[in-house]
């Protein structure tokens, strides 16, 4: 899931059966749904058990986005609203 707390985008990830996904790096390319604002690229810090949140701030409001995990040679992307 991705939730708003204290300003910033925070992201839990896992393994498909739950283990944390140790090593993983997560950025993202936040969007307003309806064009308010400019695309902008957010980075991450893991936080604990698969735990991440966002280093720059995430303005208020609603925003789309567009998450990009990699972890060794793989690379997952996924797509997250958040408000």
């Amino acid at each position: 899931p991705a939730v708003r707390k204290d300003g910033r985008a925070n992201l839990t990830i896992s393994e498909s059966e739950g283990a944390d996904m140790a090593g993983a790096t997560l950025s993202a390319i936040a969007e307003h749904p309806i064009g308010r604002a400019e695309p902008f690229e957010i980075s991450f810090a893991h936080i604990g058990a698969g735990d991440y949140q966002s280093i720059e701030p995430l303005p208020a409001g609603r925003w789309k986005l567009k998450i990009i995990v990699t972890r060794g040679d793989k690379i997952m992307r996924v797509i997250r609203d958040i408000r």
